[in-house]
């Protein structure tokens, strides 16, 4: 399995042009599956797997079928589809949605088996972790911590931005609180985890003796 941990995508961007490289030998255009944030809105999914189809076409990965969950589907389907898959990509949005449709859907044990390539973009980014952590700067009031689907063995901080004081004290605070290192990925920023070897695209950071310091 190779995991991808993102907070936004760009083609353009020098991160993600490493990115595409990385992306162009990884993937086997055949199958992407997406799962949703927002399994009961159909159309904003569709929506955003637009867009996302879009990004891969600028970078020449064009894939032969586009499969997009939902809550209508059965347990069975919806593992037959994840099996049949060349790419699962964990959508962003309502993270805790997302998590609650994984396992409503009975998906863990199925993506911690799966052998392809996974995309956690931001929401499914952080859901892919061991210990899953939202913070107030995004979509919720209050901190969030739970085990999350443990595909990766860290905890990850998206949409991080650099000397912005508050969210880095808050992302120490959890660090020192929970005795986790949070990696902190900035949009068009990201992680590519296959096996023991981690790549970190652009610039990001961790956390390391209550500092938050660059990843290299």
């Amino acid at each position: 399995m190779i995991i991808y941990l993102l907070s936004k995508l760009d083609s353009m961007s020098d991160c993600n042009r490493q990115l595409s490289s990385f992306m162009q030998k990884d993937i086997e255009n055949k199958t992407i599956l997406f799962i949703p944030t927002s399994p009961e809105d159909k159309a904003k999914t569709k929506k955003y797997a637009k867009g996302i189809l879009e990004f891969f076409q600028r970078i020449n990965i064009k894939f032969e079928k586009s499969v997009i969950l939902h809550s209508d589907l059965e347990k069975e389907e919806v593992t037959k589809e994840v099996k049949n898959s060349s790419v699962v990509f964990l959508m962003g949005g309502n993270t805790l949605s997302q998590y609650d449709f994984i396992v409503k859907k009975d998906l863990q044990s199925v993506l911690e088996d799966f052998e392809g390539v996974i995309v956690g973009l931001s929401a499914g980014a952080i859901n892919a972790c061991k210990k899953a952590i939202i913070t107030p700067m995004h979509e919720v009031e209050d901190i969030h911590i739970y085990n999350g689907l443990g595909l990766v063995n860290i905890s990850v901080e998206v949409h991080f931005e650099k000397n912005n004081l508050e969210q880095e004290q808050l992302v120490l605070d959890i660090a020192k609180e929970t005795g986790q290192e949070i990696y902190c990925i900035p949009d068009f920023s990201g992680i590519r985890i296959k096996e023991s070897s981690t790549f970190f695209l652009g610039e990001v950071y961790r956390t390391s003796n209550n500092k938050i310091v660059k990843c290299y």
